[in-house]
């Protein structure tokens, strides 16, 4: 969750870390904290995202309007800094996140009685609008990226590829790249990490 969306609804204001210059949580206990279920939906405060055996991260577009927004509100630079959960602690906050967030969420889309085009619909907010990272890393990772595009993934081939398939396939599905949950943030002009979600 947006550390400038926290500033103005009351929905999202139970985080107390208001102020980005912060060290992140190093285990699952220390972020979990700060998640909330609202109405089924994960509200947290991290961030996740894919990263392939390479190490190469697959993120929403660091020139989006909310994320501009957020660089110039607290005059960051573009520089994106990423803090990771690793070993258990990951398996942890993924098999919570699979539970509470993206399996219901799967479930809610495919039960929703919606052809394959208005499912892809709904697919593709999920891909391109952030504050849905945890399901879009999953999207992300399931259906594979080609090298080169993961900056500007192929939306509409993806968003088919989920809506016409069944609920049931996809726990059986391949991840295709790793699924990262842990904090993301814009290094400031002095060198401090301002971290925007986690």
């Amino acid at each position: 969750m947006s550390r400038v969306m926290s500033n103005r609804s009351n929905l999202f204001q139970f985080s107390p870390l208001t102020d980005g210059f912060h060290s992140p949580p190093t285990t699952f206990e220390g972020y979990k904290k700060y998640i909330k279920v609202v109405e089924g939906f994960v509200i947290m405060d991290a961030h996740a995202w894919c990263e392939d055996s390479r190490g190469y991260k697959s993120d929403y577009f660091n020139g989006d309007p909310a994320y501009s927004t957020i660089r110039k509100v607290n005059g960051l630079t573009s520089e994106r800094v990423y803090h990771k959960l690793e070993g258990e602690e990951r398996k942890k906050f993924f098999k919570y996140l699979w539970k509470k967030s993206i399996k219901p969420r799967l479930k809610m889309i495919h039960d929703a009685n919606l052809d394959i085009v208005e499912k892809a619909k709904v697919y593709n907010n999920i891909i391109t609008n952030p504050g849905n990272c945890i399901i879009r890393a999953y999207i992300l990772a399931i259906c594979g990226q080609e090298e080169g595009d993961r900056d500007f993934p192929d939306v509409k081939k993806m968003c088919d590829i989920v809506a016409s398939n069944s609920f049931d396939d996809f726990k059986d599905w391949p991840m295709l790249s790793r699924i990262e949950i842990g904090s993301m943030g814009w290094r400031h002009p002095d060198g401090r990490v301002w971290w925007e979600y986690g």
